[in-house]
């Protein structure tokens, strides 16, 4: 099982954030677990991948960890893929994705990435 860290920070834009940010992945059948990072204390809500060309399965998401399993055999599942977690901490619900939290952060911040960036995290099949 390949696993990916997931951060939350609700100042940041995006306020969720993966490690690694691209999983980069080589030929063949794997399953996928996204799980909190150390000491992080929200629950998943989803995880959707964007323009998924079928070689991810339907992600099971519980509290404390999404699974998903990547079949990158054939020619159709090479590229790479963006994707969005949710998670809620207290009620309210946080992003990977930039546009849907708004950060009261300095600029300079922000620009430098010091933030986590604001671009989804992917999943790069070779």
């Amino acid at each position: 099982m390949s696993s990916i860290k997931v951060h939350l920070n609700t100042t940041a834009t995006p306020p969720v954030r993966c490690e690694p940010p691209e999983k980069v992945k080589d030929r063949g059948k794997r399953r996928l677990a996204w799980e909190p990072a150390s000491g992080e204390t929200f629950t998943f809500v989803s995880l959707t991948f964007n323009d998924n060309p079928g070689c991810f399965s339907t992600p099971t998401v519980t509290a404390t960890k999404v699974t998903a399993d990547d079949d990158n055999t054939g020619p159709w599942s090479v590229g790479t893929f963006t994707y969005d977690v949710v998670v809620e901490l207290n009620g309210k619900e946080y992003s990977t994705s930039a546009t849907k939290k708004k950060s009261s952060a300095p600029r300079s911040a922000k620009k430098s990435g010091a933030l986590g960036g604001a671009s989804s995290p992917t999943i790069k099949n070779n």
